[in-house]
């Protein structure tokens, strides 16, 4: 099916058209007015007589047009200074549009491809009543925990084939990611849906990491890591910033609204 082609916003090609009429109009303008005015100062100069009055006009005319020239170009200075300004805010509306296209394509694939990935492996480990590692200094990262002897014996319960897949799931989200962490994705588009499942997966598959990181034959995850570390002080912020204004809202609640005399005789007037 052919397409329509896409209409030209009206608005700007009405202010090029108008500023070009402009800046060839004014400069014309500007010469016919000229022409009587120097026709009457200089009249004995249209008609010369001597090389001295033909120089003369010659130098008058000259002048004539380059000022003309001089508010052309000032015209089309105008114009491009004006394009130039059109120029950049299309460009930054554009990566900006394109940014959050980026991001819901991400939230598209994590619906559709990476959850579903994801529950064969939290069948096999329910299924294998595997407990939820718990690290004593919580989740943390660059620098890594030196002691992996729990991650280690987490890993070794999994059921047969976990560990591997577990692996490939988190292969499949360093690469997602890294659209969100080189500023392809938008990655505030993603953060409120997404931030909450992210931190509860690295939490269950902290252990994996741990020792995929101390391998140096594996990647560190590095895109992984970044993104889960700025999402989590992100959610930690918001999460204290709520908890400091139930404070507030609890003192304002609890504020005394009348007060107790003073002593008596201490509110005499010096």
């Amino acid at each position: 099916m052919a397409t329509k082609p896409k209409k030209k916003d009206s608005k700007d090609f009405s202010w090029k058209r108008v500023a070009i009429l402009v800046a060839v109009a004014i400069p014309a303008m500007a010469a016919i007015a000229l022409v009587p005015v120097l026709a009457m100062r200089h009249r004995h100069f249209l008609n010369p007589t001597n090389p001295i009055q033909v120089w003369a006009l010659l130098d008058t005319v000259a002048d004539t047009v380059a000022a003309a020239a001089a508010v052309a170009v000032a015209g089309a200075a105008v114009i491009g200074l004006r394009s130039l300004s059109l120029t950049r805010t299309e460009m930054v509306n554009r990566a900006k549009r394109e940014g959050k296209h980026a991001a819901i394509q991400r939230l598209e694939e994590l619906a559709k491809e990476l959850i579903p990935d994801n529950i064969p492996i939290l069948t096999l480990i329910g299924q294998a009543k595997v407990t939820a590692f718990v690290n004593v200094g919580g989740i943390a990262f660059d620098p890594d925990p030196k002691d992996l002897t729990a991650a280690r014996a987490w890993v070794k319960a999994l059921p047969q084939g976990a560990e591997s897949q577990i692996i490939g799931f988190l292969n499949r989200l360093e690469a997602w990611s890294t659209y969100f962490t080189t500023g392809v994705a938008d990655e505030e588009v993603a953060f409120g849906p997404v931030a909450p499942v992210l931190r509860a997966w690295i939490g269950l598959y902290y252990p994996i990491l741990l020792i995929l990181r101390a391998n140096r034959r594996s990647g560190v995850f590095p895109n992984l890591v970044t993104l889960y570390s700025v999402w989590t002080d992100k959610m930690d912020e918001a999460q204290l910033a709520q908890q400091m204004s139930d404070v507030e809202a609890q003192l304002e609640r609890h504020r005394y609204k009348k007060k107790l005399p003073g002593v008596i005789g201490s509110d005499i007037d010096e």
